[in-house]
């Protein structure tokens, strides 16, 4: 994969699941050009964040969390780029 292949982007969408027995989508985002252009995604391509786990997801998180990054570019082809993330540290802010 190089900087070309994200060149000539489209549409994109971001997505933050748990992966056990089925996916579990927690967070999206997407973007849709609608001039005909192209979304540059060099650099940041913004935040998605909320209050997502429920007490039950906690112990879901080690080893099954992930991160899905699909594109669709000028000539409609599709493609979907997925990492696995490392939990660390799992807090819950009291209110």
């Amino acid at each position: 994969m190089t900087s070309d292949d994200f060149g000539d982007i489209t549409t994109y969408s971001t997505t933050i699941y748990i992966n056990g027995s089925e996916k579990e989508p927690l967070l999206s985002n997407s973007v849709d050009d609608q001039t005909g252009g192209t979304i540059d995604l060099s650099g940041n391509i913004g935040k998605i964040y909320g209050d997502i786990l429920k007490d039950r997801d906690a112990d879901k998180l080690t080893d099954n969390l992930w991160f899905e990054l699909k594109t669709t570019n000028l000539r409609g082809e599709e493609n979907t780029y997925q990492v696995q993330l490392e939990t660390t540290e799992i807090t819950k802010e009291v209110k």
